[in-house]
Parts: structure tokens; C-alpha cells; sequence
């Protein structure tokens, strides 16, 4: 279930946020990152990981599975997590651009550019 990530935003710490990315990181090779490779993507010691997992596990923020192995993955709230600490002055864009079209729920955006859409 999708939640709204907001609240959890505050009582996350940069290792958290490290994590987080480190899985991401890795779930570019498989879907499941094993627990043995996050030190290695997230560039956290062994014991900070397994404090950082149980901390980012406990807020829905990772999905815990083992298969063959002891494997984690992105909930969409982490994913939120990550965009949310990413985006420029902690605030979601709204535009970058002047606007070119228009739809009934959406503003479609052209960046740079100076052409004219009649």
C-alpha cells in the first residue's frame, strides 16, 4: 500500500538516505539486492547496514525476501523517500519551462527552446 512518505521524511539520517541509494544502485543488476553487496553499493560499514536496514525496513521503505540468498528491494515509499530527498531545495518542481500545451488535468512543458505551437 502506497502511504504518504512525508512524515517519515524527519526521522531519516543521511546514512538512511545512503542506503536507500545504495539499494537502488543495485537493483540496476537484479530486482533483489543481497545483503552481502550493500555495503559495497551503499559505501556504509557492515554494521551500519544492518542498523540502517533494520531502521529503513521498519518505516516500509525496503521489502525484505530471502530466496537463495537474503535479498532487499525499493518499496514505492522509499522510492518517494529518494525523490523527495533529492529535488532541488527539498521542494518537487512544478515546471521548467515555458508552457506549449495544455491538457484537462495536465500543463505540458517545452524546455529551451523558442518555438511557437499555434
Amino acid at each position: 500500500m502506497v502511504e504518504n512518505v512525508a512524515p517519515v521524511m524527519a526521522e531519516l539520517e543521511a546514512g538512511d538516505f545512503h542506503l536507500l541509494s545504495g539499494v537502488e544502485q543495485g537493483m540496476r543488476f537484479s530486482e533483489w539486492v543481497q545483503r552481502e553487496k550493500l555495503p559495497e553499493y551503499s559505501r556504509l560499514t557492515v554494521e551500519d547496514v544492518d542498523y540502517r536496514i533494520d531502521r529503513c525496513a521498519d518505516r516500509g521503505l525496503l521489502e525484505r525476501k530471502t530466496i537463495q540468498y537474503e535479498g532487499y528491494t525499493l518499496t514505492f515509499e522509499g522510492y518517494d523517500a529518494l525523490a523527495l530527498r533529492t529535488s532541488p531545495n527539498g521542494r518537487p518542481s512544478t515546471a521548467s519551462g515555458r508552457r506549449w500545451a495544455w491538457a484537462r488535468r495536465a500543463t505540458c512543458t517545452r524546455r529551451g527552446r523558442t518555438d511557437r505551437w499555434r
